[in-house]
């Protein structure tokens, strides 16, 4: 079953993508930490981005973000 985009979401694959990355994690990692292949992430990255482009996704600030504003 596969996980409904309809309303411009992210999914929860792609929650822990996004922290995977926030964390340092290079794909490859991220794809054996999540056990899946790297083009299958490699592919969610790109859905994430096209979806923070059209703006039905708005990303948390990173942690370097967050001490520039302190």
């Amino acid at each position: 079953m596969r996980n409904c985009e309809a309303d411009g979401a992210i999914t929860v694959a792609q929650v822990s993508i996004v922290s995977l990355l926030d964390s340092g994690c290079s794909r490859s990692e991220i794809a054996e930490r999540l056990n899946t292949s790297a083009a299958v992430v490699g592919r969610q990255i790109s859905r994430i981005r096209q979806k923070v482009r059209s703006g039905a996704y708005d990303p948390p600030p990173l942690p370097i973000e967050l001490a520039t504003t302190s």
